[in-house]
């Protein structure tokens, strides 16, 4: 995860981070 951190920018990850939130929630949906 570090190395991503720093492959991209803060705003990357932020965005990064509310799509990978929105696939878990879909996730324990079903």
């Amino acid at each position: 995860m570090l190395i991503f951190d720093k492959a991209i920018g803060r705003k990357e990850y932020t965005k990064l981070r509310r799509i990978f939130v929105r696939i878990q929630g879909a996730r324990q949906a079903h």
